[in-house]
């Protein structure tokens, strides 16, 4: 947050801050040089293994961001090749570059070609089968669906709704078959529980990918501004909280980032309407293509997704009559 206050005309451009907090320098300098194409602190940037593991993810995130590169075909064959080998900090090293191409294209704009973004759809894919081997790949998965979802912000993607609604779907008590057995100290005594292997962090996360992904089924849309990274860097803060009280504490900084959303004017929006006197409504043309083209069974997954999310999270001013949506989106050619 001090970052904020780092950017105004007072302050000296690309100086180097120091502070006592390491952490703290690192988030600050970083926010302030991100986008600067400016190398000359890449250093004090840089952090090693024996760094905390939030430490090595933002110094990724933020020695990239201070580039300007994007090498996101790189970064995917990179983690490939050496996917079994990694250790927690690699993979935490590799988490902060796969958010970054996320966040470099929602501020640079059509940054990446289509194949790079197929390129990271698959490792995404090849990360989520991982999971299941070793939880310890959960922060890289997690932060290649965050990317996906940010570089497909307000599209619908049916490829990565399906992948979100996966991981929460696993959440559910009945699903996620990868308990662990823990010890908690109560009144009663000692007692032994069986815990979920995710934590309320976890799925506060994949709702707010959906959430980046539907965003009124395309009528808003994420528009970079001055404060976007720091929004960004805020929403999805590497260390989520895991309880619901600490989750309070985190709701009202999460808000800056309707700074950055605004209302879609793009032409490919697809106008349609209930009965003929109602107010129009605005639909992905690229949803409506996609949505089309998907067997039954994969329209109702879909349906079933966005009504969810749609009556449980959703501002009912916003709301769209989602049997009627499929009807029409079925039919228009």
């Amino acid at each position: 947050m001090l970052a904020y206050v780092f950017r105004d005309k007072n302050h000296k451009p690309y100086e180097f801050m120091m502070f006592q907090d390491k952490l703290l320098e690192l988030m600050v300098n970083g926010l302030v040089l991100f986008n600067s194409k400016n190398q000359r602190h890449f250093k004090k940037l840089q952090r090693s293994k024996n760094d905390s593991l939030e430490e090595i993810f933002y110094s990724e995130f933020f020695i990239l961001g201070s580039s300007c590169t994007v090498r996101s075909n790189e970064i995917c064959k990179e983690i490939k090749m050496n996917l079994d080998k990694l250790d927690l900090s690699e993979i935490y090293k590799y988490a902060g570059q796969c958010f970054y191409i996320g966040a470099a294209e929602i501020i640079n704009q059509n940054f990446l070609k289509e194949e790079d973004i197929t390129e990271l759809y698959d490792l995404c894919l090849v990360l989520e089968e991982k999971i299941f081997i070793d939880e310890k790949y959960r922060i890289l998965f997690d932060y290649c669906l965050i990317s996906l979802c940010l570089i497909r912000n307000a599209t619908c993607d049916l490829n990565l709704i399906k992948i979100v609604r996966r991981q929460i779907k696993r959440t559910e008590k009945n699903v996620w078959d990868r308990n662990k057995n823990d010890y908690v100290f109560t009144v009663k005594g000692m007692i032994k529980e069986t815990q979920t292997t995710l934590c309320y962090g976890q799925i506060e996360k994949y709702k707010l990918c959906l959430g980046v992904l539907c965003l009124g089924l395309s009528r808003y849309k994420i528009e970079p501004n001055t404060n976007t990274i720091i929004d960004l860097v805020i929403l999805f803060y590497v260390k989520f909280p895991i309880c619901t009280q600490d989750q309070d504490y985190f709701n009202l900084l999460r808000y800056n980032i309707f700074n950055s959303i605004e209302k879609n004017t793009s032409s490919c929006l697809y106008m349609i309407c209930k009965f003929k006197n109602d107010k129009p409504k605005e639909v992905s043309e690229y949803f409506r293509s996609r949505f089309k083209s998907l067997s039954e069974l994969d329209k109702k997954i879909v349906i079933d997704v966005l009504s969810d999310y749609y009556e449980n999270y959703h501002n009912g001013e916003y709301l769209i009559d989602i049997e009627y949506f499929k009807n029409q989106v079925i039919r228009f050619r």
